[in-house]
């Protein structure tokens, strides 16, 4: 990937991370990247096009920091304090960088463009890719401690719950541009797991 490139997809990072997408117009990446317009569109065809590139590239960094914090050299409970930690942390810094708290990427575009075909449908799969990791703590957690002995117990809608608690809380201190909301995510997450993630 090109340096020009590498910096129109940050500008769009973090214009539509504070901004969303249709506040944020072709003119303004490239102000914010200062690369001309004509060079804009010899990297990408469209404003579209480099949301989903955007999309992509922010969803590597996260897949790369979920792959550490989720490793299994961590108990499952610190796993999802690592996460509370990281989420807590990187809502901290884009604030001091941008002035708002800006939420995840994703979440913030496929809020706005859910009726939005290829937008729409990446931010889904990016959200939901995530469960993935959630499912592999609560599988250890449950071997761990045997916390459930039904059954007939769906880890999957547990993991879906899970998910929509942090995304709920992230949406909540993005609408509220507050920080408070994302200090502390272990009791509700434990009432939905059925373990006091607060337990050491």
């Amino acid at each position: 990937m090109s340096a020009t490139r590498d910096k129109l997809i940050y500008a769009a990072v973090e214009l539509m991370l504070k901004n969303g997408y249709h506040a944020v117009s072709v003119d303004g990446i490239c102000s914010r990247a200062d690369v001309k317009k004509g060079t804009f569109y010899h990297f990408f065809v469209s404003k579209e096009a480099l949301t989903l590139q955007a999309m992509d590239y922010r969803h590597q960094e996260s897949r790369k920091v979920c792959d550490s914090i989720f490793s299994s050299a961590f108990s499952p409970i610190e796993r999802f304090q690592n996460l509370f930690d990281y989420i807590y942390q990187t809502q901290v810094d884009l604030y001091k960088k941008l002035g708002h708290v800006c939420g995840t990427l994703p979440v913030t575009l496929g809020s706005e463009m859910a009726c939005h075909d290829d937008i729409g449908k990446k931010a889904s799969e990016i959200i939901c890719f995530y469960e993935k990791y959630y499912k592999s703590a609560l599988i250890d957690l449950m071997t761990s401690v045997d916390i459930y002995n039904d059954p007939n117990i769906d880890i999957d809608d547990i993991c879906s719950n899970v998910n929509c608690y942090i995304i709920g809380k992230i949406t909540i201190a993005r609408i509220r541009n507050s920080l408070d909301f994302l200090q502390d995510f272990s009791e509700g997450i434990s009432s939905i797991v059925g373990f006091d993630l607060a337990k050491a």
